[in-house]
């Protein structure tokens, strides 16, 4: 589809990012990194009794995060730098 973009809030999808990169030329991959302290302590909106994400699943998506830095088409943006200056 051209000039569709897609955007996740969901962690656990970083771990297609390189394959999706692969077979797709034109997919350009914006990874917002957050402090892991941060994440921990994020809780869902529906349901303030949970925690939406936990430690393993960052340093699952921070591994693949790595793997891909440097790459032409992949830029980490961190969470509170956005926040801080969002232009």
């Amino acid at each position: 589809m051209r000039g569709d973009v897609v955007c996740t809030k969901n962690p656990r999808e970083a771990v297609y990012m390189s394959g999706a990169m692969a077979v797709n030329p034109n997919l350009y991959v914006i990874y917002v990194l957050r402090d892991p302290r941060s994440v921990i302590c994020s809780k869902h909106l529906k349901d303030p009794s949970k925690y939406y994400s936990n430690l393993k699943v960052w340093k699952e998506s921070e591994t693949c995060r790595r793997r891909l830095e440097g790459r032409q088409r992949f830029l980490t943006v961190k969470y509170e730098d956005l926040v801080d200056d969002p232009n």
